[in-house]
């Protein structure tokens, strides 16, 4: 047993990290212990009902990041808090300030990347904080990018399955029960506070090596000998990758909700629903977690299938499958309509829509004329070029009127003549005719 005192200043350490991780969080925390029988029991608080909460004394957790409603899968994630890395050196009755130096050893031999916000001493190990400000769920796709690449440098000490952004860390000023001797402790805490985008960049700086292009041909005054191009490294990729995932998981999410609503959904596209959206999820969780967000999906059809055959249709979605999304929409029959509520499952008719709506929008700004008024236009200058060839003007006076070039003249009144009539047989007896328009032509 520890002293009653050592208990206080334990509280007040608890309270500290929950302050210092949520400091103002407007989503729920995840609270979590194990139970003396080894059960895992979760709770969820907003940041003053966990205040108040009574913390349990041992392999207590919490979450690093807040939600959106009381599901720990990172598609439910609202706040991005901070990034880290759990380093276990596996010692019982380690003591604190052996892993404390440990720790710093590690980190200063990766001196390049960002000095970390906190360190906190888990029992056997170490948890690393990079404290992120101003990320929200839209910015999870980096977030795992970052989180993955940190992983990748701290390949030799961190643990590699934790790196998920619903992931729970043992709170500061508990117990662990692998090793009861010592409460967990915030070992160093300082002020550094990050942008995912600063992050990213100093990850991008450490990760990336510039490519050595051969040299220029000899004799070429203009070229230098050598040239050296940073070329976009792995993090780049894996934002890329993680930036489709997540698009897809909440097209999915999108998808089930318009179908429910319009009572399209169900019946013989369900599993294959459930079964893209895991294979996406587990790209950001671990198998279990990404089968209880598949789960929470299932509860939100209008006719969910039974827990037990919606873990059986979908337990062979496995992140190696490199799904397109061409086959996506064909698989699950995703209409026009639908597609434009979706931000990644769409198809090339419908980005060149989004496109093509995009760039009259932005004509419409810069107070460019729309197509019909172009079209109007030319009409009226093509009858007005007419009306002045046969009032006896020449070609070079029409052209000094209307401000354009002779030869573009002499194509209007070819094109109005040949419109009319053919040959040169047409073309005199055009010049006595009394109007030649032509509708429905963009000049």
């Amino acid at each position: 047993m520890f002293p009653a005192h050592a208990q206080d200043e334990q509280e007040r350490q608890q309270q500290k990290h929950i302050e210092w991780l949520h400091p103002a969080s407007q989503g729920l925390i995840a609270y979590g212990h194990k139970s003396e029988e080894g059960k895992w029991i979760q709770s969820f608080h907003k940041s003053p009902s966990l205040k108040k909460h009574t913390i349990h004394p041992i392999d207590s957790y919490i979450s690093v990041n807040s939600f959106r409603s009381k599901s720990r899968i990172p598609s439910n994630v609202q706040e991005l808090n901070a990034l880290f890395v759990d380093i276990d050196f596996k010692l019982f009755n380690a003591d604190p300030h052996y892993i404390y130096t440990e720790t710093k050893r590690i980190i200063q031999a990766k001196a390049e990347i960002p000095p970390p916000s906190k360190i906190i001493y888990s029992g056997r190990g170490a948890h690393i904080y990079w404290r992120l400000t101003n990320a929200t769920r839209e910015d999870l796709p980096l977030w795992q990018a970052c989180a993955e690449t940190l992983i990748n440098i701290f390949k030799d000490e961190a643990d590699p399955v934790c790196k998920d952004a619903s992931r729970v860390l043992r709170l500061p000023g508990t117990i662990n029960s692998k090793n009861p001797t010592h409460y967990t402790e915030t070992l160093e805490e300082n002020i550094h506070t990050y942008t995912l985008h600063e992050f990213q960049a100093a990850l991008e700086q450490y990760t990336d090596q510039p490519i050595f292009k051969p040299p220029k041909p000899k004799g070429d005054a203009t070229r230098a000998n050598t040239s050296v191009t940073k070329h976009r490294g792995k993090l780049h990729k894996l934002h890329t990758l993680y930036n489709m995932h997540y698009s897809r998981i909440k097209d999915i999410e999108t998808l089930v909700d318009l179908r429910k609503a319009s009572g399209r959904l169900e019946r013989g596209k369900r599993e294959l629903t459930l079964w893209i959206y895991r294979v996406s999820l587990e790209h950001f969780t671990s198998p279990q977690e990404a089968l209880q967000g598949t789960l929470e999906l299932n509860k939100s059809f209008k006719h969910p299938l039974n827990q037990r055959e919606a873990t059986s249709d979908t337990k062979s979605a496995k992140k190696k499958y490199k799904l397109t999304n061409a086959y996506i929409i064909r698989t699950l029959e995703i209409s026009d309509d639908e597609q434009r509520h979706m931000s990644i499952l769409i198809t090339k008719e419908e980005k060149r829509r989004r496109w093509n709506e995009k760039r009259e929008l932005k004509r419409r700004r810069e107070g460019k004329p729309t197509r019909a008024e172009i079209i109007q236009r030319a009409n009226e200058r093509r009858e007005r070029a007419h009306h002045m060839k046969q009032a006896g003007s020449t070609q070079e006076e029409i052209a000094h009127t209307l401000g354009i070039t002779t030869k573009r003249v002499n194509q209007m009144l070819g094109k109005c003549c040949a419109s009319c009539i053919g040959g040169n047989e047409r073309i005199q007896r055009w010049k006595s005719s009394a109007s030649c328009i032509v509708e429905n032509e963009l000049i």
